[in-house]
């Protein structure tokens, strides 16, 4: 959390699984033609073992490209009973064909090592184990339903088993050095933002200034002079010293494109009240500017419109949703209030 907002988990390293999936689930299909055959019973052994490869298929596809489509629960048993029907369509296709080795379901095993691995990245380390245990049972029985006391109840689960827990070991080993980094990793980039927000206030302090200068600076020179100030003057002094105020009390707001409507607005006797609370300080830059946007929009559009009355535009403080709020009292019209959430998107609201 930060300024009450929620930091998203960055997209671009599951992108990534995603790809390499792909690939590793043709690699896996490829792997089935070219299998060591079985001894006896080949039309059951080449169903069964299609029917893991494909099953083990669907549920690396689910944990990868689907698992946020379902709630937690329903992704739980997905993926308890796509464990264990591929270890037991993989155990009844080696029981009834009896290969020579277990060479050829080994692709079978490393997917669903890399299910249950997904599934302690998914935030279930237990429930990956509890399969595993669910594995070893499923398979030993589906091995004595079917006659077949070899090997094969302890070669699967010892082949899946011993993989998982080098995997997870070394997961659970580099859990806190992954989280030291990803804490270096966040404040390197609020530390970025940060400075990316102090440049933008600069640049914007420096723009103010030199407006400024263009403004005052014929009306300094009359007084230096000492040429008498008409009542243009006294009024072009009043809209100046309310930019001022603009710029301190308003600052994100201090943007040629609102300055330039609100001196319009302000000219023609309408009221303008511009007041920043820091919320846009809290957001990434990107969101910042789409809230500005939105705002400076629906400013231009309602000043544009109003002849006379008076308009509050505030940024409402970080944490606060919507971000920000426009009030329009005209003197002819009911009392108009828009919010600008954070995303950007505009709506009439009501209330204080």
């Amino acid at each position: 959390m930060t300024g009450g907002r929620t930091v998203a988990v960055p997209e671009r390293p599951w992108q990534l699984v995603k790809a390499s999936l792909l690939v590793a689930l043709v690699a896996l299909a490829g792997t089935v033609p070219v299998a060591i055959p079985p001894t006896r019973y080949p039309a059951a052994y080449w169903v069964l073992t299609g029917v893991a490869v494909a099953v083990v298929g669907l549920l690396l596809l689910y944990l990868v490209f689907w698992w946020d489509h379902f709630g937690t629960q329903t992704g739980r048993v997905i993926a308890v009973f796509g464990l264990v029907g591929t270890a037991g369509s993989a155990a009844a296709a080696v029981a009834l064909g009896m290969p020579p080795s277990l060479t050829s379901h080994y692709p079978v095993i490393s997917a669903g090592v890399l299910a249950l691995v997904l599934l302690v990245f998914r935030g279930s380390p237990w429930l990956a184990w509890a399969c595993f245990g669910g594995i070893s049972v499923s398979v030993v029985l589906v091995a004595r339903a079917l006659g077949f006391t070899g090997w094969l109840g302890v070669a699967y689960p010892l082949a899946l088993g011993t993989t998982f827990l080098v995997v997870t070991a070394a997961a659970v080993t580099l859990h806190g050095m992954l989280g030291e980094l990803s804490a270096l990793k966040w404040l390197h980039r609020d530390a970025a933002s940060r400075t990316r927000s102090a440049r933008a206030a600069a640049s914007r302090r420096s723009a103010r200034i030199e407006r400024l200068s263009v403004d005052v600076g014929p009306l300094l020179s009359r007084v230096a002079q000492g040429r008498e100030l008409t009542a243009q003057d006294l009024r072009e002094a009043r809209l100046l010293e309310l930019g001022l105020r603009d710029g301190i009390r308003g600052a994100v707001l201090d943007t040629p494109e609102i300055g330039a409507v609100v001196r319009g607005a302000r000219e023609r006797g309408v009221g303008v009240t511009l007041l920043d609370d820091g919320g846009l300080a809290a957001f990434p830059e990107r969101e910042a500017q789409t809230v500005l946007s939105s705002v400076t929009e629906l400013v231009v559009g309602e000043l544009a419109a109003l002849p006379a009355g008076k308009m509050v535009v505030r940024v409402l403080p970080p944490g606060r949703e919507p971000a920000a709020l426009i009030t329009v009292d005209a003197e002819d019209a009911p009392l108009r209030r828009w919010s600008v959430r954070s995303d950007g998107t505009t709506a009439p609201t009501t209330g204080g």
